[in-house]
């Protein structure tokens, strides 16, 4: 088995950090209150959101995506059976509105967790 240790990495001119436009890395993560007021902990490429009503939030971002065609993941943060969905219609190259739903599927305000995999602008 074959093992790569590095300290760093860097571009190709050697002193410049990687960016992200490589397709693989995740371009955005952030994890939000229940109440929609702020972000949690660290964050990428999320500049603001707002709180759209109950368990509905849009989420705007530092640098636009090339497309809406990304791909979005989400986790809420609660003890039972929810879930975080994004409506095709609501995701755009600058912002995303999740919508969180309780057991019964009723919109339903919790922490979530969400990141999304695509291309910048």
């Amino acid at each position: 088995m074959s093992n790569i240790r590095v300290g760093s990495i860097s571009a190709e001119n050697g002193t410049d950090p990687v960016t992200l436009t490589k397709q693989s890395a995740v371009k955005y993560f952030s994890r939000t209150t229940g109440l929609y007021t702020g972000f949690v902990g660290d964050s990428l490429n999320a500049s603001s959101l707002t709180d759209v009503g109950t368990g509905v939030v849009t989420v705007s971002f530092t640098n636009n995506f090339s497309n809406s065609n990304y791909c979005l993941s989400g986790m809420v943060l609660a003890s039972s059976g929810k879930m975080v969905t994004a409506r095709e219609q609501d995701a755009f190259v600058g912002s995303v509105e999740f919508r969180v739903h309780n057991n019964t599927g009723a919109d339903s305000d919790d922490n979530i967790t969400t990141s999304i995999l695509g291309d910048l602008a």
